[in-house]
This record gives C-alpha cells, structure tokens and sequence, in this order.
C-alpha cells in the first residue's frame, strides 16, 4: 500500500511538472498566433552614457539587433536604440532572447526609431502568465483533488460576473444598487457551488450578507457625521467620476472574501460539533464559536494589514523619495486604504458573532435534541 501511495505521487508530480512546462513553453513560443508584430531581441549592446544631473542614476543607451517573429514579414531584422536609467522610471531595460511587441511607422516624435520609424510598444510575458496559471491550476487539483473543478468553476464564474459588473460600473448608473447585486451573486452563486443546498452553506450565505450590510451601515453612519473625505486625492481620476460610489463599492467588495470564509468556517464547525455529539449544550457551542474566532480572527486580521502594506509601499516610498512626509501621505491619499483596512477588520470581528447566530438558530432543533444526525 504504502509503494503504491508512493507511485502515485511520483506520478502526479510528474504531471503537474509535465503540464507547467508545457504550458509555459507554448506560452514561450505562441507568437504566430497574436496579431500585433513581434520581435525577439537577438542581439544587443548596453553602453554607459553618462550620470544624470542632481540624481543618483546612471544613463545607458542600448543597440540591439531585433528580428520579427510572426506576420507576413517574419525574419524581417531591424535595429533598434533604446536608453534606460538604473532606477527604470520611465524607461526599460531590454536583455538579448526577451521577446517584445512593436509597432511601425511611428513618428519619431512619438518616440519612433529609423527609417521604419519602429517602436517596441511593451514586453512579452505571457509566458509568466501561463507558469503562475498552471502552477495555481496544478496546486489546487494536488490538495483538493476533484473538487478543484467545483474551486475553478467558481473563479471563472466571478471573473465573469466581476467582468460584466464593471463594465455597468464603467457607464456611472445606480453603483449601489449594482454592488449589491453584485455582492449577493458573489455570496450566494460562490457558497452553493462550493458546497451545495446546505445547512452551513445557507447559514454562510445569510452571514455573509448580514455582515456585509452591516458593516457598509457603519460606514454610512460614520461618513454622514464626519463629513465628505477628500476623494480627489484618490490616484487615477479626473474629478469628473463619482468617486464616493466607487470608494464605498471597492470597500465592499475589498471585505467579501474574509467575510466569506469566517462565514464558512464558523458554520462548518458549529455543524461538526452539533452531528458528532462534541457539545451538549448552548453554552458549549457558545464557547467552541469563541475558541474558534480567537484562532483565525487574528491572523485575518493580520492577512488584510499586510495587503494593505503591499499596496501602499511602492507608491508612498517613490513618494517620500520625492519630498512627501508621512502626515503628507496620510492626508493626500493613503487614509483611504487605512479605511479600508479598517472596514475589513470590523467586518471580520463581526462576522464571528454573526455568523454564530446563524449557524445556531439553523439547528436549534439538533442542538435541542443533542446533536442528532440531519
């Protein structure tokens, strides 16, 4: 038993190494297949120019030899200069065998290069794409086995529903009533596929969406006795959107997945105790839920800080680099994702109550007879 445990993770692994490698090297050499003109650098010399005034960078020009890989004029081999500073603000660094999309007949105001006028328009990482695609694909068909098809179909079916979502956002018509749509098909449609019409996936549903609206019933409250915040500092607008809608839906939907999964949890093991007899009581089960929040309430919690410091680090360091102080930041921006986190966490602590509630009312009558099968 334990050689054929033994064989048979030998060969899913090497399924899953065959598969990621497969899929990256088609990713890797699919140019034929893309309609935009694409070159693969063959050639190329970095030279050192000179160091830029009242800055720490160092300026290169770049000559590479660049040879077109698909349409009709494919072999076709062009020069091309391009130059890039050490810290890449603004400019890119190229290295021979990268693949690059270009564009010809341009301008060389607008940045074309000889008498094609050519001009690499970005990079070619699909390749990347399709290793972290399959990677994920693989890992999640090696832990949860065939219920990885139950895992996948529910984040197609949100990347669809996301898609269409935002693309009603986009048009600026009634975002409320369009987040919370949204929000109830990412609840519900995501809780059933997982894990069917049941007990705990029913109480996950009116968890979630209790919680949720809760949670944006705080925010509400708050926001109308402290006044307007300052949504212009928001990166990327031009004032003229409805920036205040689209805070309190990015907020919404930011507090979903965390919702969601203390939902989950606390339902399944309140369900877990109350089948297998492990509390007799109300009060048992009171304190299980208890034991259970202090156990993942903390490192959720901590989960959104750290996404929080991820988003913020870039842009706050270039920032600071760039005069910005701290209270600076605060004020010019940056209180918009401690909002945020904000919000996350309070929806956390307030899921574990109220997803507790759900979970006990929905088998009152099992934990009256003490635990009975369902």
């Amino acid at each position: 038993m334990k050689n054929y445990l033994n064989r048979l993770t030998i060969i899913k692994m090497i399924i899953v190494v065959a598969f990621i490698s497969v899929a990256t090297i088609f990713a890797f050499n699919n140019s034929r297949f893309y309609d935009e003109p694409i070159g693969k650098i063959t050639k190329i010399e970095t030279k050192h120019v000179q160091k830029e005034k009242k800055s720490k960078d160092e300026n290169y020009l770049q000559s590479m030899t660049i040879k077109l890989m698909n349409t009709k004029e494919a072999g076709t081999v062009y020069s091309y200069k391009s130059s890039y500073t050490t810290s890449q603000f603004r400019t890119t660094k190229y290295h021979k065998g990268q693949y690059v999309f270009l564009k010809k007949n341009i301008s060389k105001k607008n940045g074309g290069y000889g008498k094609y006028g050519l001009k690499i328009m970005g990079e070619k990482y699909d390749f990347v794409w399709a290793f972290m695609i399959s990677s994920l694909i693989s890992l999640i068909f090696l832990i949860a086995g065939r219920r990885a098809i139950l895992i996948l179909a529910s984040i197609a079916m949100n990347l669809v529903v996301f898609a269409i979502g935002i693309m009603k956002i986009v048009k600026f018509k009634d975002i409320y009533s369009l987040t919370l749509i949204m929000t109830a098909i990412f609840i519900i449609a995501t809780l059933i596929l997982l894990y069917g019409f049941s007990k705990k996936s029913i109480g996950a549903i009116f968890s979630s969406v209790t919680t949720v609206l809760i949670v944006l019933g705080i925010y509400m409250v708050i926001i109308h006795f402290s006044g307007r915040l300052g949504y212009e500092y928001i990166d990327y607008t031009n004032g003229n959107e409805p920036l205040e809608e689209l805070f309190v839906s990015s907020l919404v939907f930011s507090i979903l997945g965390a919702v969601m999964d203390v939902a989950i949890t606390i339902n399944s093991s309140v369900e877990e105790i109350v089948v297998s007899g492990g509390a007799k009581s109300l009060k048992e089960i009171i304190n299980s839920i208890k034991g259970i929040s202090n156990d993942i309430m903390g490192t959720m919690i901590n989960v959104l800080f750290f996404t929080f410091v991820g988003d913020e680090i870039p842009i706050n360091i270039l920032k600071m680099a760039n005069g910005y102080n701290m209270i600076t930041l605060f004020s010019n921006g940056a209180a918009f994702e401690v909002i945020r986190f904000l919000i996350g966490a309070i929806g956390i602590a307030l899921a574990v109550p109220v997803s507790g509630f759900f979970a006990v009312v929905l088998r009152a009558r099992m934990i009256r007879r003490g635990g009975e099968t369902c």
